[in-house]
């Protein structure tokens, strides 16, 4: 039997800025599947595109620095129309960062949603060419950047326009991952129904965990914050625009005895006040309607939920790949440093736990030190990752050693 990888790899934010931590993920992922396919390992790629989290937080407002995200939760603070000030802030980041005008589906996301305020990406779709922002790429002429390549991101983004942020994400990671001579043998996206809002709860994994999130609760309350939040999250009306606020950052979680919802933002910038609060019986009443049909305002999952589903569906794939032969896991995700305990901390451990016995677990971070020669402005993967697969040899960290991983293969018991 032929020995296999899956390589579990962050892909989220590679479509809209250099820095991104993706950009150097999906770089490492594919050096490591063409090492190891010149091994005899074949290598299998997953790709995790959290669905729940806006653009801005997750690829803009991440790499700001903490004087610039107080000047601007300041600004909207102090000013005496916050409405019209969370509405300025936010239009500024996008026309500063973001490579495309960004669009709402209110179709896809099920309700109204207040595109002025940060909203989730499942719900986003590629609008017109930033203009603006791609002029300040070519004017900045970064030795990391390949301007003789701006002309084919620029038919990527247009090939794009009108479709989900999200298929454009997972389009410039499968074109990141080709590069590398063919070595990958399968490319997917797990728990892609999270990023349904309509169907989502259909998936047996998913309902289960809901069903059991809220009995734990209801049942016992949580002696700490982690164990009275859900991992899941509804539209809330915000009262400033009339509209839908639907973002994973908003809180829901059990509050003597009762469940207490607000709008919240990644970065406590925009101000939210005040809180929804249901009874255990409406709350279940939701999720019964939605389990029963499309519904108007749907929930959405979240992590730690989607963070369990998602380790739960890659350790499935191990265990087929290791009822066949040897399997190893390897989940590359994030940069020395800036790891989020909450977020790739988790998925990590979540996969360790998840991966079958006698398959050998690894797992990668880049190196800061190659984040930092990557420059500060919007874009795509495709403009740098020639410069990336320079550095690729070097990025990982801990060392990359493939030799260990063919050998903890070799050394794997024989299924029987």
């Amino acid at each position: 039997m032929i020995p296999r990888a899956l390589l579990v790899v962050e892909a989220r934010g590679q479509a809209i800025h250099l820095r991104e931590d993706a950009c150097l993920n999906l770089t490492q992922a594919g050096y490591l599947a063409s090492r190891l396919a010149a091994s005899g390992v074949e290598p299998h790629v997953r790709l995790v595109i959290d669905a729940g989290q806006s653009v801005e937080e997750y690829s803009v407002l991440y790499h700001r620095s903490d004087e610039e995200l107080a000047a601007i939760r300041r600004a909207i603070r102090l000013a005496p129309d916050r409405g019209s000030a969370r509405h300025e802030a936010v239009a500024e980041l996008r026309a500063r960062w973001l490579p495309y005008a960004l669009e709402a589906d209110d179709a896809r996301a099920g309700c109204a949603v207040a595109s002025e305020l940060f909203f989730a990406a499942l719900a986003g779709t590629v609008g017109e060419e930033n203009e603006s922002a791609l002029a300040a790429v070519r004017a900045a002429a970064h030795p990391a950047v390949d301007l003789a390549r701006l002309d084919e991101w620029r038919e990527l983004l247009a090939a794009h326009r009108g479709g989900r942020v999200l298929d454009l994400e997972e389009a410039v990671a499968r074109l990141a991952l080709s590069r590398w001579d063919g070595a990958v043998a399968s490319i997917e996206v797990l728990t892609r129904v999270a990023a349904e809002p309509a169907k989502w709860l259909g998936d047996p994994g998913f309902a289960a965990r809901v069903e059991s999130e809220i009995a734990e609760r209801e049942a016992h309350g949580g002696r700490d914050l982690d164990g009275r939040l859900f991992g899941f999250f509804p539209p809330v009306a915000d009262p400033l625009s009339g509209r839908d606020y639907f973002n994973s950052p908003t809180s829901v979680r059990s509050e003597h005895g009762k469940v207490r919802v607000g709008a919240r933002d990644r970065f406590d910038l925009l101000g939210f006040e005040g809180t929804e609060r249901w009874t255990f019986a409406e709350l279940k009443a939701r999720i019964a309607r939605q389990l029963a049909g499309p519904v108007d305002r749907p929930f959405a999952p979240k992590y730690p939920l989607a963070a369990r589903r998602l380790a739960e569906e890659a350790g499935q794939v191990a265990a087929r790949f290791a009822e066949e032969g040897p399997a190893a896991m390897i989940f590359l995700e994030g940069v020395v440093g800036r790891v989020n305990p909450a977020t790739g901390g988790l998925v990590d451990r979540l996969l360790r736990e998840n991966t079958p016995e006698g398959c050998p677990h690894f797992r990668y971070a880049a190196s800061a030190e190659a984040r930092e020669t990557l420059p500060d402005l919007p874009g795509g993967l495709p403009l740098v990752e020639d410069h990336l697969a320079r550095l690729a040899p070097e990025m990982f960290v801990p060392e990359l050693n493939v030799e260990e991983i063919v050998a903890a293969l070799d050394l794997r018991p024989a299924f029987r």
